[in-house]
């Protein structure tokens, strides 16, 4: 069993969660500018 492969997949995980939730800030963000 390896435990550090399952935390490092949820790890990847809960980071793209977190990149979406920036690129959206960015894109609403960006669109208000111009």
């Amino acid at each position: 069993i390896n435990s550090t492969g399952r935390f490092y997949q949820d790890d990847i995980d809960e980071l793209k969660e977190k990149m979406d939730a920036v690129w959206q800030l960015l894109k609403s963000k960006q669109s208000e500018e111009l």
